[in-house]
């Protein structure tokens, strides 16, 4: 007779327990290299919505979390609700449901954090880590409603004066001033700075030394050739020959746009401004600020037809300017202006020395108020 041995309910439950265990472990690995898998397809999808070609904007890294994977992604750009739109658009379009969102955000960067089931009804889920810094737009709109500032210096001439305006350690705008000695040193440094850098355009009777940039006139403005060897003078000291278009464009990718520095009867001509802006967009500078010149009035609907990005300032420190009145302008009148809209652009001449000086003493006390944004970033209006 065969004797039975019997195993009590407890060594029965843990010996089911070691058996079951001993399976999962031979099939583990094989399910953690797959969610691996899966989650490396799943953070490169994500990571085309915000790839530069370079490598610049995004860096990213898949790991395992509590035996989860987790996707960390950190980037140097905007996560607006049209970003969060695509991001979402992408999990969506392989297969994973979205359980929990939540974030964190700061004046100028954000961090999101968000639960999915991977593959949606599996019952398995990945999580995601996103970081956004240098952000000026982050949902959920939240830096909307801080106020904010964009600064625009005119007509730079020298380095000194660069680096005067520069040490003010927030986003600047320079427009530089073409056919002087300097120019091309000035443009180079202030791309070197991150900066956004503008045209100055001068088409004021008797101004120009240059007999070149004198060359185009309302008269003149419709002959190709003498329009073509002005904007070829002016931007050559900033830009470069394209070798495959040599002598027919002159390429200007980093020049944000123009500003004209003083009034022209040029600029009240419709056919001779329309010449002009039309041969400016064809190098791929599509924007233009508006300086409260009288021949606003003219320049502005003129290259809102035309396609242009126009930017209205919102208060104009001349170099002239000193005293109280700069004191206002820069104090009450750009506070009252950002009370009313939110937002204010102030344009200041680069040889106002004691314009930097002033705003300098302020400045610190304005970014703890305010948010100081690339121009490029500024309302503008566009057609």
């Amino acid at each position: 007779m065969k004797k039975t041995i019997l195993f009590p309910a407890r060594k029965i439950h843990t010996i089911v327990f070691l058996i079951i265990l001993a399976v999962a472990s031979i099939a583990l690995p094989a399910v953690v290299a797959s969610s691996n898998e899966g989650a490396q397809l799943l953070k490169d999808a994500i990571m085309q919505l915000w790839d530069d070609g370079k490598g610049d904007v995004c860096s990213s890294l898949v790991s395992t979390r509590k035996g989860y994977p987790f996707i960390s992604i950190a980037c140097e750009r905007d996560y607006s609700e049209t970003d969060r739109q695509k991001f979402l658009d992408v999990l969506f379009s392989y297969n994973a449901s979205l359980k929990n969102e939540d974030f964190e955000i700061k004046k100028k960067s954000g961090i999101y954090l968000y639960k999915v089931e991977y593959p949606a009804q599996s019952g398995s889920y990945a999580y995601i880590k996103l970081f956004f810094r240098n952000a000026y737009d982050l949902y959920p709109d939240t830096l909307k409603r801080n106020k904010r500032i964009s600064i625009f210096v005119k007509d730079l001439t020298t380095k000194e004066e660069l680096f005067l305006w520069q040490s003010l350690g927030v986003p600047i705008a320079y427009s530089v001033v073409p056919n002087n000695d300097q120019s091309r040193e000035i443009a180079e440094k202030v791309s070197s700075y991150n900066q956004e850098l503008w045209l100055s355009v001068d088409l004021s009777d008797g101004i120009q030394e240059s007999i070149t940039e004198n060359s185009l006139s309302e008269k003149n403005a419709g002959d190709p050739e003498v329009m073509n060897q002005y904007l070829n003078n002016i931007l050559g000291q900033m830009q470069y020959f394209d070798e495959k278009e040599e002598g027919k464009s002159l390429l200007a990718k980093n020049i944000s746009g123009i500003v004209f520095s003083h009034e022209a009867g040029f600029l009240e001509n419709i056919y001779a401004l329309r010449m002009l802006l039309e041969n400016v967009k064809n190098r791929q500078i599509n924007n233009v600020l508006m300086t409260g010149l009288d021949s606003d009035s003219t320049v502005k609907p003129t290259a809102l037809v035309m396609g242009y990005g126009v930017y209205n300032s919102a208060i104009v420190v001349l170099e002239k300017d000193a005293g109280k009145i700069l004191q206002n302008k820069i104090s009450v009148d750009l506070r009252k202006i950002l009370e009313k809209d939110g937002y204010a652009l102030l344009v200041l001449e680069a040889g106002n020395a004691s314009a930097a000086a002033y705003l300098k003493s302020v400045v610190r006390k304005l970014e703890q108020d305010y948010i100081f944004t690339p121009v490029s970033r500024y309302p503008h209006e566009k057609n």
